[in-house]
């Protein structure tokens, strides 16, 4: 397996997230961090999450962190 830096695989995943023609890298980065602190905003349904729920932050930081997992070769 071919050993990938992680800075790479996040630029890879940021490409492939955030496609559009002319975007730098920090384009991307405001882009991500925007989706992110919207999703710190959004209002749970019902009351309170129950202990153990992921949150939409923790979810989109999990999808991430399993993304960029998958294209790294630890050794």
């Amino acid at each position: 397996m071919a050993k990938v830096s992680i800075r790479d695989a996040v630029l890879d995943e940021l490409k492939q997230r955030y496609p559009q023609p002319g975007y730098t890298t920090s384009d991307r980065v405001l882009k991500l961090l925007g989706e992110v602190e919207a999703l710190g905003r959004v209002p749970c349904k019902g009351s309170e999450p129950a202990p153990g729920d992921e949150t939409p932050t923790e979810s989109l930081s999990d999808s991430l962190m399993d993304s960029l997992m998958s294209s790294v070769s630890v050794e």
